[in-house]
């Protein structure tokens, strides 16, 4: 953190702010986009499209039991960043999760409802962050952990087939990230969040957090 003229800088360099352990590589097929580009959604969650790619999808035992009983889950993504449109990312990704969610609704008493959180380009690869049916979601408070902690789950996916599994080790670090984007994004820019980290693009730049002190976020 660095401050400089009264701003608050937060520029995301070091390990312990990435979901995964590490940077991966170089950055390939990929633009640079806006320190502060952010694309806004409606704020109520997304119903799936009536025209989609359908996906072959494999769930395990609590990825199952939480789409047939509406849980609320969080789900880690991480494709390649060229398999989406670079021109128009925001859009792009909306897309690829409308024809995931359609996939997930297979057997399902009722269509799931989604929200696209975040998305951050590391190299070659997107860190996508959506919930499903996490109907109870407050954008006033999501920058504080105990009122933003879901059970996360990990969706891998090749060209028409996808898994889905529980991944207790993304719990914490999925979660404390939602969290801080919410809170260094302000009260004015609303989810999905996307910000692009790749080597040789400008650095993410924060300048109104919601609560200058991290520990208020998450103790």
């Amino acid at each position: 953190m660095t401050f400089r003229n009264g701003f608050h800088f937060y520029l995301h360099v070091t390990k312990s702010h990435l979901i995964l352990a590490a940077k991966i590589g170089p950055a390939i097929c990929v633009s640079n986009l806006a320190p502060t580009t952010f694309t806004s959604f409606p704020s109520s969650e997304q119903k799936v499209m009536q025209n989609y790619t359908m996906l072959t999808l494999t769930t395990d035992k609590m990825s199952a039991k939480a789409l047939a009983e509406d849980i609320p889950m969080r789900i880690f993504y991480s494709p390649k960043a060229c398999d989406f449109d670079r021109t128009n990312l925001a859009n792009s990704i909306q897309q690829k999760l409308h024809d995931i969610v359609q996939s997930l609704s297979s057997g399902t008493p009722s269509q799931p409802a989604y929200r696209f959180l975040a998305a951050e380009l590391w190299g070659r690869r997107i860190q996508i962050v959506f919930d499903v049916n996490h109907h109870k979601y407050e954008y006033e408070t999501a920058h504080i952990l105990a009122e933003n902690n879901l059970p996360v789950f990990r969706l891998q996916s090749a060209t028409n087939a996808a898994s889905l599994i529980r991944d207790t080790d993304l719990d914490i670090r999925v979660n404390e990230r939602i969290a801080q984007l919410h809170n260094l994004n302000g009260t004015k820019a609303r989810p999905p969040y996307i910000a692009d980290h790749t080597q040789g693009a400008d650095p993410v730049v924060y300048l109104a957090p919601r609560v200058k002190n991290a520990a208020d976020v998450i103790p």
